[in-house]
């Protein structure tokens, strides 16, 4: 090979060599860029898995309920802070690590019942060869520190599939049972009260019916008298429960109207009272009324709805009271100032009182005491639901003093305006 030959063989050389240098400076390059990813992926990795972290802890310092997490050997992973409030630790994190019967034997959380433990000792606590504790979810419902709380036991899976742990979570539905069972309640008082409106409709229309029949077969005068006063009874008894009713349906539309018009007090307490008079002397029962002097002659206020109050509450203290038993109407001035006073009504009896268990429910609409007492009295359990109504409306209060075989007082404030001049 001559010189020239030579010449060109290491410029071709070098030529690959500059190449190769140049593919090196590439991968090395490369290699550098990859390096810087992974770098940065990994810390986006950490920075996301100490996000989660986060994010989990903030849901667990927030989450309301009761939750405890184990693993599949039954050691505590982590739980909600509201563990804190069921057994003696400050922090939740104490608990890490503890096998669930460690937790159990030496804090003993009453919330734990048999009941619970049964579940979890037949589910979770088995021998590992056992394939209990698999897909497994109880629910059940218990009684904790005055409370109800449903209990949910359940167990979770890792992403293959297989058994990972179990949850115990409780919350508490105190507050949901009690609105289920006040409206199991009302829903059966209701029915309840459909039946007694229905009986007690039924037998003054009947009695119209039957007097008018009879009324048009009698003969002489007298007979037919007495059908239509017996008719005219029945009639006006068959009013009343129907204006109790609409006026029920009424007050809880919210439409009633409380009426601020001046009235003489001693006239419509004598109003009140006459129409009842009747009942009184059949029963042979003393009635006593008893009015403050200091209450103005007139003031201004609702005297048709005030009327219905105190016939209701008269009404009822002679229903329940005894032949020869006595009855107190009472009306009294308590606080006064120059436009304004409060009245006191009360309404007293010596009849058969009312039981602890029955005074808090005596206002409540469609309910009524005893079924003996129902049924041996009538009325179908609205006249004190509408006579407390009528009061809260004036800005007054009603409430009963009452003890069974003594009596009961029924007690009303109201506020009410002087007339000027």
């Amino acid at each position: 090979m001559d010189l020239q030959e030579k010449i060109a063989a290491l410029e071709a050389h070098n030529k690959k060599l500059e190449r190769a240098l140049r593919l090196a400076k590439k991968d090395n390059e490369i290699i550098k860029v990859n390096a810087e990813t992974q770098y940065s992926l990994t810390k986006n990795i950490s920075v996301e898995k100490h996000k989660q972290e986060l994010y989990v802890e903030l849901l667990l310092r927030s989450y309301p309920d009761i939750m405890f997490v184990f693993d599949e050997n039954t050691n505590f992973l982590l739980g909600t802070d509201s563990i804190c409030g069921i057994i003696d630790v400050n922090d939740v994190s104490l608990l890490q690590g503890r096998k669930f019967s460690t937790i159990i034997d030496r804090y003993k959380p009453s919330a734990f019942t048999q009941e619970v433990l049964d579940v979890i000792n037949s589910n979770f606590l088995c021998a590992d060869e056992c394939p209990c504790g698999r897909n497994v979810e109880e629910k059940l419902e218990i009684n904790f520190r005055d409370n109800k709380f449903e209990v949910k036991i359940l167990s979770f899976n890792k992403d293959d599939g297989r058994y990972a742990g179990f949850l115990v979570i409780m919350h508490d539905i105190t507050e949901l049972s009690s609105a289920k069972d006040k409206a199991e309640q009302a829903s059966k008082s209701k029915s309840e009260f459909l039946s007694r409106m229905s009986h007690e409709m039924r037998t003054p229309m009947n009695a119209i019916i039957g007097m008018t029949f009879i009324a048009q077969k009698a003969q002489s005068e007298e007979k037919r008298d007495s059908c239509l006063e017996n008719i005219e009874e029945a009639a006006k008894h068959l009013l009343d429960i129907i204006n109790n009713v609409l006026d029920m349906s009424k007050i809880e539309a919210d439409r009633i109207e409380i009426a601020s018009d001046a009235f003489d007090f001693n006239k419509m307490i004598f109003d009140a009272t006459a129409a009842l008079g009747f009942l009184i002397k059949e029963k042979k029962q003393e009635f006593i009324i008893d009015i403050d002097e200091k209450i103005p002659a007139s003031f201004i206020g609702d005297e048709i709805r005030l009327t219905q109050v105190i016939t209701n509450l008269l009404d009822n203290a002679i229903k329940f009271t005894p032949d020869e038993g006595t009855i107190i109407l009472k009306a009294v001035c308590l606080e006064e100032s120059s436009t304004e006073f409060t009245l006191q009504l009360e309404v007293k009896d010596t009849g058969i009182g009312i039981s602890e268990d029955w005074i808090s429910k005596v206002f409540d609409a469609f309910e009524q005491a005893e079924g003996g007492n129902s049924r041996k009295y009538g009325g179908i359990g609205l006249g004190l639901a509408i006579c407390k109504k009528i009061i809260e409306k004036m800005g007054g209060k009603i409430w009963v003093e009452s003890k069974p075989g003594e009596g009961s007082r029924f007690i009303i404030t109201a506020p009410m305006y002087k007339c000027k001049g």
